[in-house]
C-alpha cells in the first residue's frame, strides 16, 4: 500500500482522485485550504482519508503532508485565478518541498 498525499482534494477532481486511491486501498491524505474545494466533496470518505487543513503556499503545512508520502498529487489552484495554471498565475507560490 503506497500513501498519497491529493493537494486540492476537496475539489472535484482531487475529492474524485481520493476516491479512487481509497477504492483500490491506497493511504490517502488530503490538503485542502477549502478556499475553492468543498467538504461535502470528501464527506463520504470519513474514516478512510487523512485531511489536512491547509494552504499549499505555507511551508510547514507541506513539510507536514508530504512526510511519509511516495506520491503527490497536485490538483490544488490559486484561489484568486480560477481555471489559471499556477505558472501563469503569477500569484501563486509553489511551495511543496523536494524530496
Amino acid at each position: 500500500m503506497a500513501r498519497y498525499l491529493v493537494t486540492g482534494g476537496g475539489g472535484f477532481i482531487g475529492s474524485n482522485l481520493a476516491e479512487a486511491l481509497c477504492r483500490r486501498g491506497e493511504s490517502v491524505a488530503v490538503l485542502d485550504d477549502f478556499s475553492t474545494g468543498n467538504r461535502a466533496n470528501l464527506a463520504h470518505l470519513d474514516g478512510q482519508i487523512e485531511l489536512i487543513e491547509g494552504s499549499v503556499t505555507d511551508m510547514e503545512t507541506c513539510r507536514t503532508a508530504v512526510r511519509g508520502a511516495e506520491f503527490v498529487l497536485h490538483q490544488a489552484q490559486c484561489r484568486r485565478c480560477p481555471g489559471a495554471w499556477p505558472s501563469r498565475c503569477g500569484r501563486m507560490k509553489s511551495t511543496l518541498p523536494a524530496r
